[in-house]
């Protein structure tokens, strides 16, 4: 299973991904632009920048996805 994680760099992100992650749930993490993402990738999590306000950042990014939290 694969999920979507808007806000993976924030307060609730972090604590979010660790926990899919213990599940071997495949995680794509959404972070605004030059947000901190070394804790995401540190943990080998897949990170796209994106601003959900803007519709040419976020495209296709929920390609291949099952679940968003958002």
């Amino acid at each position: 299973m694969k999920v979507l994680v808007t806000g993976a760099a924030g307060f609730v992100g972090s604590f979010l991904c660790p926990e899919l992650q213990k599940k071997d749930v495949e995680i794509r993490a959404v972070a605004l632009p030059g947000e901190n993402v070394d804790a995401l990738k540190a943990r080998d999590i897949e990170v796209r920048f994106g601003d959900l306000t803007d519709p040419g950042t976020i495209r296709g990014l929920c390609d291949g996805v099952d679940i968003v939290f958002h």
